[in-house]
């Protein structure tokens, strides 16, 4: 369900920014359509004992990039806003190598019954990994970081 509960961090500010460009309208029947839609595939996915609990997970998705969309498409109707495809294949780009670092990470520290220390460590690594990426795809910049002041003094 993560990488679909993204969509839910870029759905606020699309939906204020709709309200911003007086298009409260518009984002309101985007919230009202995807939540009926979210409410059918509820209905029909949780009540089926083949789907159970799924079910509602699935609709719960549903909602999320439905709604998401609909704020895209009026935003990009009303503005011809658009996300740069190189955008969207660097992001994609970094889920996957972090996702890639995490499998190995868990692979070389499943050896040992430190839960909490190998966790530690784990969250160590991967964080440590997921800045390397930001630098290597070019998402952080060197001129970006030189702007917070605590980091001034050791990058030149």
């Amino acid at each position: 369900m993560a990488p679909f509960f993204i969509l839910l961090y870029i759905q606020s500010p699309l939906q204020a920014t709709l309200q911003a460009l007086d298009l409260a309208k518009p984002a309101m029947w985007n919230s009202l359509i995807g939540n009926v839609i979210k409410f059918i595939v509820l209905f029909t996915l949780a009540s089926s004992p083949k789907f159970g609990i799924m079910g509602v997970a699935i609709a719960m998705l549903v909602g999320v990039v439905l709604v998401t969309l609909l704020h895209l498409a009026t935003l990009q109707k009303a503005i011809r806003f658009y996300i740069p495809i190189k955008d969207l294949t660097k992001m994609s780009a970094l889920i996957l190598l972090t996702w890639l670092t995490a499998k190995f990470i868990k692979q070389w520290f499943t050896q040992t019954n430190e839960h909490f220390l190998i966790f530690i460590a784990c969250l160590i690594v991967l964080c440590i990994a997921y800045l390397l990426f930001l630098f290597l795809l070019r998402f952080i910049s060197k001129e970006e970081l030189q702007q917070i002041p605590f980091l001034q003094k050791w990058i030149r």
